[in-house]
């Protein structure tokens, strides 16, 4: 006589069991990540909580922007701070993480704060140390840089026309910092 457990399965059966919800969750994990990759590029899961956490804490600031810098870079009178912002801001993966959060938002909230990074941006721009530009201009002449900003190109025109109207600003400014260090 076989012996069986008290659910009445033999014991065999549970193992296999157990071993296939194994691998199938195996699989789910690999296929999550392949997807996040894919999608996000270099914008980690864990770059994505970090920034959702500081998002939730400025729920009533009255300075969002420059709450969100500085609680998620650090003081942005410090130059390697503000370059960490620029870099992260030129990852198409993040560019990705903004459409999913900001989507087809053109109300007027949503266009002030887009206003409010494109301002923060020019005064950025305005405020970088002579060793900042280089810093910029040699990854934008490099082969990662280049390749980097064709990426993001291609994530940012790949999205709906309300998307690129309400954050071209932003683009603007961009676009003129990669200018001016070039």
């Amino acid at each position: 006589m076989k012996s069986r457990t008290l659910s009445g399965r033999a014991p065999g059966k549970l193992k296999y069991i157990a071993l296939c919800l194994g691998g199938l969750a195996l699989l789910l994990l690999l296929a999550g990540g392949w997807w996040w990759q894919h999608r996000f590029h270099n914008y980690t899961p864990i770059d994505a909580l970090k920034d959702l956490r500081v998002v939730a804490r400025l729920r009533h600031s009255s300075q969002p922007v420059q709450d969100f810098l500085t609680l998620r870079y650090g003081p942005q009178d410090i130059p390697a701070n503000r370059e960490k912002v620029i870099m992260d801001f030129f990852n198409p993966g993040h560019i990705e993480g903004l459409y999913l959060i900001a989507g087809n938002r053109t109300d007027a909230k949503a266009r002030a704060t887009v206003g409010e990074v494109a301002r923060t941006f020019a005064a950025y721009r305005q405020e970088m140390t002579a060793q900042e530009k280089s810093d910029l201009h040699n990854f934008f002449s490099s082969d990662a840089g280049k390749a980097q900003l064709q990426a993001v190109k291609e994530c940012y025109q790949s999205k709906d026309p309300a998307f690129r109207s309400t954050t071209e600003p932003v683009v603007k400014e961009f676009l003129a910092t990669v200018a001016e260090v070039h």
